[in-house]
């Protein structure tokens, strides 16, 4: 009887934490419209309506290609373990995570709901669990990539053209919150490389960088901590070695990945042709500043960045668009493409698709986190792995050993050929 009581409450829970999100958002976008037009209403109603329908086409198909290569991405990854999956379900699977990563506090949601959704797909939860790893893995290091490739190439032009964040009278460069979120994010992702690589280094982490993060008040419960870097750590480790043994599809997944981060990226570009402004030379520009945008927005722990993104793309794109009736204007399209149509379209997947509750073993799962998904799948993924790279191992040494043979017997042939010639040449 009482769990009769407690499954209502836990599923009205559940909703409401979702509709104070999504309420939130939408808070904020409209906090955000009013302070963006307030000052200048006349004349961004005015770039927006001189605006370039043929772009915002392109901006559509952008768009949309956006999710498409993301739905390939996790198409790809599925394969490796079936040839039933298609890319469809790819497709929905990346609509959804995008939904629920919007109306989640730093995009925690996104990754509970794409498993629960490939459950239903007929893809085994540990499956699910590999795959969006292994996402995540590949995610970051582009994401880094494109970082570092954005301090070494923009760094100077961040400097130059970007407005400072004033709070209170007190004007901060935002090249510091930009440098802040790549330090962060680049020890992210190499901290998980370097633990999952040296046993000496993940347990100095584990036990001595968590007392000493706890000592200075920067985690709350030590041993929660310990056992969420644990489990994150192990996991990464095993889905690494997975990604080892399938360099070619590790490689292929990479460069996809750096697409899907170009079309995004492009997005402002495009708003600027929208909105006729001169972009001559600024795609470069517009795509790095995206990537210190994506920095900075990292940071922050509202639901889709809600308020702090607006903001951040007007402090940053100000050198390129020049006026703030044109940033403004930019603003406003850049975050309804990159933001809203997702938002929208994920909402609706989410609504139609797999992705909805439908009895108590949906509202059970999706109660979990997904650092317990990877905690309940990891031996029977682990498992998997290990015969993986076994056989990768074991593939390996075959063709070394047919190359030596070849070659073995190339010159031994040689060798006699040789000889013979030799014995020709005699008297």
């Amino acid at each position: 009887m009482a769990n009769e009581v407690s499954n209502p409450s836990k599923k009205n829970s559940k909703t409401k934490k979702y509709f104070i999100n999504i309420a939130i958002v939408l808070t904020m976008a409209v906090l955000v419209g009013y302070l963006t037009l307030k000052d200048n209403f006349g004349d961004v109603a005015s770039a927006l309506g001189q605006a370039d329908v043929r772009y915002i086409i392109f901006i559509l198909i952008a768009m949309f290609l956006y999710y498409l290569v993301d739905g390939v991405i996790i198409f790809i990854l599925a394969r490796l373990y079936t040839t039933h999956y298609k890319v469809h379900r790819g497709l929905a699977v990346a609509f959804i995570g995008q939904f629920y990563s919007d109306i989640t506090p730093s995009s925690s949601g996104g990754q509970i709901a794409q498993a629960n959704t490939m459950r239903k797909q007929k893809v085994e939860v540990s499956t699910a669990a590999s795959i969006l790893v292994m996402h995540f893995i590949i995610f970051q290091v582009v994401l880094m990539l494109f970082g570092l490739l954005a301090m070494i190439l923009k760094f100077k032009t961040l400097i130059l053209t970007s407005q400072p964040i004033v709070v209170f009278n007190i004007s901060l460069p935002i090249w510091v919150l930009a440098l802040i979120g790549f330090i962060i994010n680049a020890a992210v992702i190499s901290g998980l490389l370097i633990m999952s690589y040296s046993s000496k280094i993940h347990n100095f982490v584990i036990n001595t960088g968590v007392n000493l993060a706890w000592r200075l008040h920067l985690v709350r419960s030590p041993e929660k901590t310990r056992a969420r870097l644990q489990v994150t750590t192990e996991n990464f480790r095993i889905e690494l070695r997975r990604l080892q043994s399938n360099i070619p599809v590790t490689i292929l997944i990479t460069i996809i990945f750096a697409i899907r981060f170009l079309i995004i990226y492009s997005i402002p570009y495009l708003v600027g042709l929208t909105l006729k402004v001169d972009m001559t030379g600024q795609y470069w520009n517009s795509v790095f500043m995206y990537s210190f945008l994506q920095m900075i927005t990292s940071l922050v722990p509202l639901p889709g960045a809600a308020g702090i993104s607006e903001y951040m793309f007007q402090q940053l794109f100000i050198g390129i668009f020049q006026t703030k009736a044109l940033v403004a204007s930019a603003q406003i399209l850049w975050r309804f493409f990159t933001f809203y149509f997702g938002l929208i379209i994920g909402g609706f997947v989410s609504a139609f698709y797999h992705s909805r509750m439908e009895n108590e073993e949906d509202y059970a799962f999706a109660s979990k986190t997904f650092v317990d998904i990877q905690r309940e799948t990891f031996e029977a993924r682990k498992a998997s792995s290990d015969f993986m790279y076994r056989t990768s191992s074991l593939s390996t040494r075959e063709v070394e050993e047919k190359i030596k043979k070849f070659k073995t017997s190339v010159f031994s042939r040689k060798e006699k050929d040789d000889d013979e010639k030799d014995d020709n040449k005699k008297p």
